[in-house]
């Protein structure tokens, strides 16, 4: 691998080493609301605001407050764009779907000097249980980008919070 970024265009060779950098602030981009139903943006927007405060329990951690990565809400910049403005090492984007009580959030988290997703998974749940898989994907963004938690937030980030569905709709 050396070699190969030795013999690499300074470009590319910087790029790579970017990849192995550690991710130490994240922006959550807007949820799109893949539905395409406008009574939904409520749900795709909390689904946001949801992971943005559990991310942001993570005192290792620097994630951009909701208000700032909100302004992007159906931008067309590119992600490495924002990601330079908001001056952070990651996005973490995706979507929400909310078919009836049954809950689907995709996410992808890409790497803001390359581009590149560096994970991605889909999460499907019951609408009683979406705070346990905000949780979840949060959880899972810390797993993947192996920033330290502590044992207090490993424990409130695994620990189950079944809600009222319908109290959960209205609050949103």
């Amino acid at each position: 691998i050396r070699e190969a970024l030795r013999a690499a265009p300074p470009a590319a060779a910087a790029a790579a080493a970017d990849q192995d950098a550690p991710i130490r602030s994240i922006a959550v981009l807007p949820l799109d609301n893949v539905s395409r139903d406008p009574a939904q943006e409520y749900f795709a927007d909390g689904m946001t605001e949801a992971l943005i405060s559990d991310l942001a329990g993570i005192r290792a951690l620097r994630v951009i407050s909701r208000t700032s990565a909100m302004k992007y809400k159906g931008t067309s910049k590119s992600l490495p764009d924002i990601a330079q403005e908001l001056s952070v090492d990651a996005v973490l984007e995706g979507s929400a779907l909310l078919l009836g009580n049954r809950v689907r959030i995709s996410v992808r988290l890409v790497a803001a000097a390359t581009d590149e997703t560096i994970w991605a998974d889909r999460y499907d749940d019951q609408l009683e249980d979406v705070l346990d898989l905000q949780s979840r994907v949060a959880a899972a963004v810390a797993k993947k980008i192996a920033i330290q938690v502590t044992p207090q937030e490993a424990t409130r980030l695994a620990r189950p919070r079944p809600v009222n569905a319908q109290a959960h709709l209205e609050v949103l």
